[in-house]
């Protein structure tokens, strides 16, 4: 079990990359940062309530530290 040759470990450094990357800028990427966590934001919130309509409940995560 010895260490893989430098050529198989680092192969597709040197293949063509067929991905073609578009530049934005960092506005997008914050923007899109933010409706991402906005949604997941959403979805837990949703998530909470479904959990309480069935009398089930999960601590919150700043509630973790008091156990």
């Amino acid at each position: 079990m010895g260490v893989e040759p430098r050529s198989k470990r680092h192969k597709d450094v040197d293949k063509p990359c067929d991905t073609i990357l578009q530049q934005v800028s960092i506005e997008e990427i914050l923007e899109e940062q933010r409706l991402q966590q906005q949604t997941k934001q959403e979805t837990e919130k949703v998530k909470m309530q479904v959990l309480k309509d069935r009398g089930l409940s999960i601590p919150k995560a700043d509630n973790l530290d008091e156990y």
